[in-house]
């Protein structure tokens, strides 16, 4: 068990090709060494151990809603031109109140608001994110629809499959 920087594996990846190539990893004392065709990179290793990440997801979850991925990040890119145009940190509101979920947002240049239908369970909630966050979530989902789990409006939003456990992103919130 080793922690790597981020940054060393995020050079790594830009390195490796997407194939079958084996790299090969050598650890000593508190370095480590990847090895791949003609190329070695060779790191520290961070001291401690990785923070525990299940322990910050919340277990239960007194809102659940059923939401179709691409409906959901079409809305979100919209809203986020708005903002990015204005001061990227103006949270995009998402209004969860009966079967529909609607994004909002308010700026210098405009308003904006627009709605989609859902399948949903539990109270209504009205909680702000960023929306980059979220569409770096949302983007990397391969299904057509994922459960949203919301608590509280200070809370993280989990998002999770429909069915199996293929994927868990967590979204923390921004206030209103």
């Amino acid at each position: 068990s080793f922690v790597v920087p981020g940054r060393v594996l995020n050079e790594l990846l830009k390195i490796l090709k997407d194939d079958e190539t084996i790299v090969e990893i050598s650890i000593k004392n508190n370095s480590v060494m990847f090895s791949y065709d003609n190329f070695t990179i060779i790191a520290r290793l961070l001291e401690g151990e990785f923070f525990d990440y299940n322990k910050a997801i919340p277990s239960n979850c007194s809102i659940k809603a059923q939401i179709d991925i691409k409906k959901l990040t079409d809305i979100v890119e919209r809203a986020a031109i708005i903002i990015n145009y204005d001061d990227p940190k103006i949270p995009v509101v998402l209004n969860i109140k009966d079967d529909e979920i609607s994004v909002e947002c308010i700026s210098k240049r405009g308003n904006f608001n627009e709605s989609i239908n859902i399948e949903k369970q539990g109270d209504d909630l009205k909680i702000g994110m960023d929306s980059r966050l979220l569409l770096d979530a949302l983007k990397s989902i391969e299904h057509e629809k994922a459960v949203f789990e919301f608590n509280t409006v200070i809370s993280p939003c989990v998002i999770k499959p429909v069915e199996g456990d293929s994927f868990i992103y967590m979204v923390l919130p921004r206030r209103i």
